[in-house]
Parts: structure tokens; C-alpha cells; sequence
């Protein structure tokens, strides 16, 4: 058996890539044949697993997208089957799984190779079946009738086009959904049912949770690791992670709000992430550390052991990697009740989720958890639950089991 995983990018362009990544090394690493196929990579490529889409006019390529993009036409053109079409290489594979498309790749690809071969497509966010935003947030014109139109998230990334090209945009993932033979893959039970509510994925996806590097991830020695982040040892560290804070969609502005309500416990910060001067100033009268963005699991294992409380508060999310690791370095959640992240926690066992918006709720559950010291018990739980819920084996079977079927089924 022989798998392409096909995404955006590697580990440092986001969770999905991440996950792709990983799930070319364990199929590796277990006896299977696995290359990763990318639009760019942050560390580099090489000849035995990560191959780039684009060949060596990655740079060129990219020039064309953003142009097309402008133009509301990234979907369109399928600049990443180029290579794979080249010289027939997709032949060399068994399976393409497909992960983030998102301003890098065209469905069309999907659409053209599933009349080939088996093709997984797992589904990270919505864009899968929408027009081309990652969450719809209040907008609820991709399960309407008529489909996406007047695009309200024209203008922002991903979809940062001059024109709305939203119906069409969606006409196509439509088509690929009723035409092409795509078996869909969802992280969450959340997810899957958003497809299915848009009314253009007949078929119910398989759901995998994501799974986490428990070996990688796991608690450092706490005193130490806050030393070298310059964090005192007696007192309360609450983590905030987005890649960048700005971004309204991970909600930093709600958790600064129930911070400051409880300033009185003498919490410290340490923040995971790009942040301007303007954030800056709103962390006047706290204590907190800011590391930046980090792309090193290795570096995210240490800075994560360093924190009591993740104090998360996304307004739209799938399966989000970073709450898998930091439970995996014993560190508890609270938050929103937030897509699929109450598939994820165990309310108070292994943190605490609140409704969407609701700071008095969220001020509460982060002032019960300081002055309770709960997030200790909370911690020792999350710790165990990565490990017995979604751990890297547990990952690799579910997918064996699903590429197998698949071929399975070809022969028949």
C-alpha cells in the first residue's frame, strides 16, 4: 500500500498540515509507503517523502494564485496536478488523501482523481462545502437552498477576493461532492454533521478524531521549564495560544476580559503567538510572558508543561490540535462550548466549557479552578484521557482500516 498525503503545507502551515504530516510519518514508521505532497514546506523538502506540488516554480505558482485569487478564482485553476499528472505519477500511488486545499489546491483535482483511484478528503473546517470560508460563523446561507451568495467574508482571508464569486465557487464544490467519488473524513461528530447540513455531501463522513504525539507531548519538569521562560514557581500560569491574537475567531479579547476579573489571584500570562502593540497595551497591570509564534512541537511540549490552566475561548473550531496538546502535557481547558471541542473535554473531569460569549459564566469556571486549585485533579485527568482517547496508534488504526476498505472495495 502506497499513500499520498496532499496538503497545503508541512507542520508549520497550521493544524492540518500538521496532521497530514504526521500521518505520513506513522504509516512509515509501521511498514506502509507514504510521501507528502505540499504547495510549500517551512523546513525544506527532500527526495524520499516530502515532494513539492509545484516542482521548482513553487514561487512562480504562487505569484499565478494570488492573482486568481484577486480575481475570485483560486478554486479554479488546478495548478497542483500539473506535477502529478507529469509523467503519470499519481499511478505510483495506491490512495491520494487530501487534507487542507485552502488557496493551494482546486477541488477539481479531487474531482479529476477520484475517476482514477480511491480518494480521502478529510475535512479540517468548512470549506469543504462552502464557498471557500474555513467557519461560516452566524451565516447559514451554505445549507440554504440556493447555496452560498453574497459571500459576508469577502475581503478576509482565505477567501480575499476583489469580486464575490461565492455562488460559483460553491457550484463547484457541489458538483464535486454529486460527481466525484470522494470519501470524506471528519475529526468530529460536530463536523461531520455540518457537511451533512449543507445539503451537497450525500454520504456521512468516517469520523477520526485526531490524534497526538504522547511521547513528544508530555510533562517536563515544571520548575525548570517555567525557570526558562522567566515564570515564577508559586504562582498560577494561565497559557493563551492563537497564531494570531487579533484574529476575532479565537476569542482572545473574552479571555483577557474574565482575566482581569481575576487579577485579585495573581494569575501569569504566557502567551503563544504573533501579537502587535496594540494587544500589548491591553496586557497593562499583568504579569505574562510572550513567546511569539512557535512551530517546534518540540519547543510548544516545553512551553505548554509550563502552564496550570489553557484558557481557550474559540467562537469557531473543529478538533483543534493544540487542546489535544496541551492535555497530553497534563495541562486542563476552559472555554467555550465550541464546535467539536466537547467531544474533546469532560466537563469537569478534564476542564470546564461554557456556552459561547457568556464572560460571568467563563469569569466563574477559570475563578473556581485558581482558588479550587481543580485544574491539579483536572490535569492528571486530561493527562490520562489523551492517552486512552486519541492517541497516535489509536490515529494510525483508524486509518488502515479506512485505506483498506477502500482498496478493498476497488477490487470488487
Amino acid at each position: 500500500m502506497k499513500i499520498a498525503q496532499i496538503s497545503k503545507a508541512d507542520s508549520f502551515g497550521g493544524g492540518a498540515s500538521r496532521v497530514a504530516t504526521d500521518l505520513t510519518n506513522l504509516l512509515n514508521e509501521n511498514g506502509q509507503k507514504a510521501v507528502h505532497w505540499m504547495s510549500w514546506s517551512g523546513s525544506g523538502f527532500d527526495t524520499s517523502s516530502k515532494f513539492p506540488l509545484f516542482g521548482n516554480r513553487g514561487l512562480e505558482v504562487r505569484f499565478l494564485q494570488k492573482g486568481f485569487k484577486k480575481l475570485g478564482l483560486i478554486d479554479v485553476i488546478p495548478f497542483d496536478m500539473m506535477r502529478l499528472l507529469r509523467r503519470k505519477r499519481y499511478k505510483d500511488y495506491d490512495i491520494f488523501h487530501y487534507h487542507d486545499l485552502s488557496s493551494a489546491i482546486s477541488p477539481l483535482s479531487l474531482l479529476y482523481f477520484s475517476q482514477k483511484m480511491p480518494v480521502v478528503w478529510t475535512i479540517h473546517d468548512c470549506s469543504p462545502f462552502t464557498a471557500g470560508c474555513l467557519y461560516p460563523m452566524d451565516c447559514e446561507r451554505f445549507c440554504s437552498k440556493d447555496g452560498c451568495k453574497n459571500c459576508p467574508q469577502i475581503g478576509q482571508w482565505p477567501i480575499d477576493s476583489w469580486f464575490d464569486t461565492s455562488t460559483f465557487l460553491f457550484k463547484i464544490k457541489k458538483y464535486l461532492h454529486s460527481h466525484g467519488n470522494v470519501t470524506l473524513v471528519s475529526p468530529s461528530n460536530w463536523m461531520a454533521d455540518m457537511a451533512k447540513k449543507s445539503g451537497i455531501v450525500e454520504k456521512q463522513p468516517y469520523v477520526i478524531p485526531n490524534g497526538v504525539d504522547t511521547r513528544l507531548f508530555n510533562r517536563k519538569f515544571r520548575e525548570e521549564v517555567r525557570s526558562k521562560y522567566n515564570l515564577q514557581k508559586n504562582r498560577p500560569v494561565i497559557l493563551l495560544s492563537a497564531g494570531n491574537v487579533r484574529d476575532e475567531r479565537k476569542g482572545i479579547n473574552f479571555a483577557l476580559k474574565a482575566l482581569r476579573a481575576c487579577q485579585d489571584l495573581s494569575p501569569q500570562l504566557l502567551i503563544v503567538g504573533s501579537a502587535d502593540k496594540e494587544f500589548l497595551k491591553e496586557l497593562d497591570g499583568f504579569s505574562y510572558v510572550l513567546t511569539g509564534y512557535v512551530g517546534e512541537p518540540e519547543e510548544l511540549s516545553e512551553i505548554y508543561s509550563a502552564a496550570d490552566i489553557f484558557l481557550f475561548c474559540s467562537l469557531a473550531d473543529n478538533m483543534p490540535l493544540t487542546i489535544l496538546e496541551t492535555m497530553s502535557c497534563g495541562v486542563p481547558m476552559i472555554g467555550f462550548r465550541t464546535g467539536g471541542i466537547p467531544e474533546m473535554i469532560d466537563q469537569k473531569e478534564t476542564g470546564i466549557l461554557v456556552p459561547q460569549k457568556d464572560v460571568d459564566a467563563l469569569i466563574e469556571a477559570l475563578r473556581s479552578c485558581l482558588t479550587e486549585k481543580l485544574y491539579i485533579p483536572y490535569g492528571k485527568a486530561s493527562f490520562l484521557k489523551a492517552r486512552r482517547d486519541f492517541s497516535m496508534e489509536k490515529f494510525y488504526e483508524r486509518h488502515l482500516e479506512l485505506y483498506e476498505s477502500l482498496l478493498e472495495n476497488k477490487k470488487e
